[in-house]
C-alpha cells in the first residue's frame, strides 16, 4: 500500500485518490505494527531460531547465507517514542552506510532526530526530503478537510 501511495504522490494523481491510498497504507502499517508487537514481525521467527543455536553448536548454513545476512542489514533504523516529557532524543545508525531516525508523533507536530556518519551526509539529505514529503502530506490532508475524503470520514 505504501508504494501505491508514493507512486500516486509522485505521479500527481488527484487528491482524493492520494488520500484514499494514504489512509489504506496507514491502516496496513497499523496492522503490521500490531503483528510485530505480538512477536510476529518479519524478522522475529528467524531471530528466534538463531537464538536457539548454543555457542558450542554449529549454526545451520542458512544463517551464513549472503541473502540472509543482507536481509539483517538495516540501512534505515528507526525508533518511535512519543511522550509529553520527551522533546528530543537520539537514535544512531546501526550500519556504517545507514541512517538512524528517532521520531515522535504529537497532535500538533512530528519531531524527528536523523543521524548518520558524517562522511555519508545521509542525515542532512534525508531530513530535507522528510520535511518536504511531510509538508506535501500535510497539504494533502488539509485540502481534504475542505470538502475531500477527510471531511467525509
Amino acid at each position: 500500500m505504501s508504494v501505491r501511495f508514493c507512486k500516486a504522490m509522485a505521479a500527481g494523481d488527484d487528491d482524493e485518490t492520494k488520500e484514499v491510498l494514504l489512509r489504506q497504507a496507514v491502516g496496513q502499517h497499523g496492522k503490521y505494527l500490531k503483528l510485530a508487537g505480538a512477536g510476529m514481525g518479519v524478522d522475529r521467527h528467524m531471530f528466534g531460531l538463531a537464538m536457539l543455536v548454543a555457542p558450542e553448536m554449529t549454526a545451520p548454513k542458512l544463517f551464513s547465507n549472503p541473502v540472509y545476512k543482507k536481509a539483517k542489514t538495516w540501512r534505515v533504523s528507526t525508533s518511535h517514542l512519543t511522550h509529553p516529557k520527551f522533546d528530543n532524543w537520539g537514535w544512531g545508525e546501526v550500519v556504517p552506510d545507514g541512517v538512524g531516525v528517532a521520531y515522535s508523533i504529537h497532535k500538533d507536530k512530528c519531531v524527528f532526530n536523523v543521524t548518520s556518519r558524517r562522511e555519508t551526509n545521509f542525515s542532512k539529505r534525508l531530513a530535507h526530503y522528510l520535511e518536504e514529503s511531510l509538508g506535501e502530506v500535510r497539504a494533502l490532508l488539509e485540502s481534504g478537510q475542505k470538502g475531500g475524503v477527510a471531511s467525509k470520514l
